[in-house]
């Protein structure tokens, strides 16, 4: 058994036909109990360590990611950064400037992609009460 019965489908058993009131709602609880007590705990799954999450945070700063250029100049691209603004329901999309010559094959390194995030929600976050998400476009 996965889940617990309804009250219709509990109201079908032969030992709650003929009774009335408190007595054929004490005997749903009775079956209801019985059904619970049959059931498998759903395991959980168990939250990384804190070691875990800042293994994997390092190893995105170290990789390199795909990038969405929108502008171009000699020395830097830009990528469009969105900035949801939740409580408001308005999202404002914003140019995040990364150097040329941090970039390896059109791709950047996570470590200035976390820096140019982190410096737009902080930019945000003080100058409104609102949520806010920032994200790449």
């Amino acid at each position: 058994m996965t889940t617990l019965p309804t009250r219709a489908e509990m109201m079908q058993d032969p030992r709650v036909q003929g009774l009335v009131g408190k007595e054929k709602n004490a005997m749903l609880k009775v079956i209801y109990d019985e059904n619970k007590a049959k059931l498998k705990p759903v395991p959980q799954k168990k939250l990384p360590s804190m070691k875990k999450i800042a293994e994997l945070n390092r190893a995105y700063e170290k990789a390199f990611h795909e990038i969405k250029v929108s502008r171009e100049t000699e020395k830097a691209v830009a990528v469009e950064v969105r900035i949801d603004f939740c409580d408001f329901e308005t999202v404002k999309t914003e140019l995040a400037w990364l150097p040329k010559s941090q970039l390896v094959d059109g791709r950047a390194p996570g470590w200035i992609l976390d820096k140019k995030i982190g410096e737009l929600y902080l930019k945000y976050k003080g100058t409104t009460r609102s949520s806010v998400i920032v994200g790449f476009a």
